[in-house]
């Protein structure tokens, strides 16, 4: 079963650290099961200024089963 007090605990982690890693996350439900990211391209690399969304769901076994993820954007 999920612990959505982790999840919290890692959303309010990946705000703190968004400007740094270029990574943000927010949730699209109230559940915390589906949530919605951007990572920025890396600089240095073809898709540096690129930004690029990503769809992201969460198991029922997380955090013990990686989240399923996928790119909304083409890459």
């Amino acid at each position: 079963m999920i612990d959505f007090g982790r999840v919290q605990k890692e959303l309010q982690e990946c705000s703190r650290d968004m400007e740094a890693s270029g990574i943000k996350v927010t949730p699209v439900s109230e559940n915390l099961v589906h949530l919605s990211g951007t990572i920025s391209g890396p600089i240095g690399t073809p898709y540096e200024g690129g930004i690029f969304k990503i769809d992201i769901t969460l198991p029922d076994g997380y955090p013990f089963e990686p989240p399923k993820m996928h790119f909304v954007t083409k890459v």
